[in-house]
């Protein structure tokens, strides 16, 4: 969220920032894969790199792992954006 809000001083604590967030939201989706929110956090920052193919694997995450997200409609949009991003309207 720092990085969004552009709260990080300088280029280099930025991409570490980044690096720390990115490994610690790929752990928690290890330890719980349900977890719709980290999953989308997780595209997100991908967005933020960018890494739009990432993004959009990460986003069709969580629907395939639990039925009822809390987070759905950020989900869903964000996956939309990212297929409008990646030129893929079908």
């Amino acid at each position: 969220m720092a990085i969004l809000l552009h709260l990080v001083p300088t280029p280099g604590a930025a991409a570490e920032t980044l690096k720390q967030a990115e490994a610690d939201l790929r752990a928690a989706v290890t330890l719980a894969p349900t977890q719709a929110s980290a999953w989308s956090t997780l595209s997100h920052l991908n967005d933020q790199k960018p890494d739009y193919v990432e993004a959009k694997i990460e986003r069709s995450a969580p629907t395939k792992r639990t039925p009822y997200l809390s987070v759905a409609d950020q989900i869903l949009w964000r996956l939309y954006a990212t297929s409008y991003d990646l030129d893929q309207t079908a």
